[in-house]
């Protein structure tokens, strides 16, 4: 560098926002103000993350008192370690001390060299150099070398028209912070609502430095920049000083924004986090209560049980699975974008007491005034199922003789058919009668040859099966309520 150039120095910015991702580094954009000499100028921007990834530092802008032309960015790693300090020290004064506290012998000199990074050549008396054993006991009365970080830096060569004030804006992107959302619900099924539906935002920051007072947005996808490794995963809880009791319910502050950004859902979070290195900060995403829900049941398509010689009683029941759906609408408390990510479900016991009784996921971004479901995880406690094959019969095999003579004719063998009597049951265990969706899963082109409608049930044909709708009547003192659905299918097999 030549003599000419005047060093410039930013400790720390003055203003930090980022974009964190679900996974991959995330985007931070800086703010400082910084005073330049006119002329040949290198900066150098210290306060940097230690995961930051080089090659990704840009300028966005330099406004000041006058014009400035960038000639080269320039990555350094950190290098604050005492091996660096002896380097950047030769040729000045330092104080060597061998033992501790009052029984210390202290030389004083002129640090040479280091040699073989493990002793010391000092120049105290004259010409007189003297080599001592290397320790962790060195002072600089000259003062501590300059240059020198724990966190990376990164230096600019500018040209500057003339001194002055500027404000330098630029961004860059760092491994190490992620933000991973996460939800609550506490179903209430008795009123059809979740008196509460909550998505929490858990925040990690491992990025090798603190972050005070930055502004924080949120995309919810990856970022597929080349990174060092994989963030660390993380668990978290709701960070209860973010939330505020109110009249016995619980209030947020003010509400996250979100926007659209090329075809990603940005948030917004509306105040300024400071988050140190290697802490998670949770912030709310959303807050609603009493958002309306439907319970469905269903019984899925399964694998039918040959009932004959078999009682009742020893017949497997399957289960049937609970789903739950919302509309994201203004007018059932949502309406806002939602990303994906788990859900737990708490319900109160008959004290009051809420209780974890599951954990779902939802798997895809749903967009306001979306309806979207949630499949839990545990089947309905009080409804089973039975699936039995009452009877079947298949057409015989072709002989050898019948394909030979096919063979020389050259005609197509005739087609071969199976054709299955099933039945399906479903129990209510419940002091409630209960309505069930059955599913029925087909081969192609399967013909249902006859079907016992239920007396409260649709039969809905598609091109994949069927759907039927049963209402199962509650249990009684001696029995638990039950409802039949029987249907004849015959399919080709050849």
């Amino acid at each position: 560098m030549s003599k000419s150039t005047t060093q410039a120095f930013s400790a720390s910015p003055s203003t930090t926002e980022l974009t964190a991702y679900m996974g991959g580094p995330c985007v931070v954009r800086e703010s400082r103000t910084v005073d330049l000499a006119q002329g040949s100028v290198s900066l150098v921007l210290g306060g940097l993350p230690a995961q930051l990834l080089p090659g990704t530092h840009t300028i966005v802008s330099i406004e000041g008192v006058g014009k400035s032309k960038l000639r080269n960015i320039t990555h350094r790693q950190a290098n604050l370690n005492l091996q660096s300090v002896l380097r950047a020290s030769i040729g000045k004064k330092i104080t060597v001390a061998e033992g501790i506290f009052d029984d210390a012998d202290t030389m004083h000199g002129e640090l040479m060299c280091v040699l073989d990074g493990n002793r010391l050549v000092l120049k105290t008396n004259g010409d007189e150099c003297t080599i001592v054993p290397f320790t962790t006991n060195v002072g600089f009365p000259e003062g501590f070398p300059e240059g020198l970080s724990s966190t990376p830096s990164v230096a600019m060569n500018l040209e500057v028209t003339e001194a002055g004030a500027y404000q330098l804006k630029s961004l860059y992107e760092s491994e190490g912070v992620s933000w991973n959302p996460w939800y609550e619900i506490f179903f209430d099924s008795k009123a059809g609502k979740l008196s509460r539906f909550a998505c929490y935002v858990a925040l990690s920051n491992q990025s090798g430095t603190d972050f005070k007072d930055a502004g924080f947005k949120l995309i919810g996808s990856y970022n597929q920049s080349q990174s060092k490794g994989r963030m660390r995963a993380f668990s978290a809880a709701p960070a209860m000083a973010s939330l505020e009791m109110a009249g016995g319910g619980l209030e947020s502050a003010d509400a996250p924004t979100s926007e659209s950004v090329g075809e990603h859902k940005l948030y917004v979070l509306p105040e300024p986090i400071s988050i140190a290195n290697g802490e998670t900060v949770n912030s709310i995403l959303v807050l609603a209560a009493d958002v309306p829900v439907k319970q469905e049941y269903h019984l899925h398509g399964g694998y039918y049980v040959d009932a004959r010689g078999v009682s009742e009683a020893e017949l497997p029941k399957v289960p049937v699975n609970v789903t739950l759906r919302l509309q994201n609408t203004a007018d059932n408390k949502l309406g806002v974008a939602l990303p994906p990510g788990e859900f737990r479900v708490l319900e109160a016991d008959s004290a009051g007491q809420l209780q974890k009784t599951d954990t779902v996921h939802l798997r895809e971004r749903v967009s306001p005034n979306e309806s979207f479901k949630l499949d839990m995880t545990t089947p309905a406690r009080d409804l089973k199922g039975v699936r039995v094959l009452l009877a079947s019969q298949e057409d015989p095999h072709h002989t050898q003789e019948l394909r030979k003579k096919a063979t020389e004719d050259k005609t197509e063998l005739p087609h071969r058919f199976r054709e299955e009597d099933r039945e399906v049951t479903l129990f209510n265990y419940g002091d409630k009668p209960m309505s069930v969706c059955v599913h029925e899963s087909f081969h192609d082109g399967t013909e249902i040859k006859w079907a016992s409608y239920p007396e409260h049930g649709v039969w809905n044909m598609d091109d994949t099966g069927a759907r039927c709708i049963m209402t199962v009547p509650a249990t009684t003192s001696d029995k638990p309520g039950r409802a039949s659905f029987r249907y004849v299918a015959r399919w080709q097999v050849e």
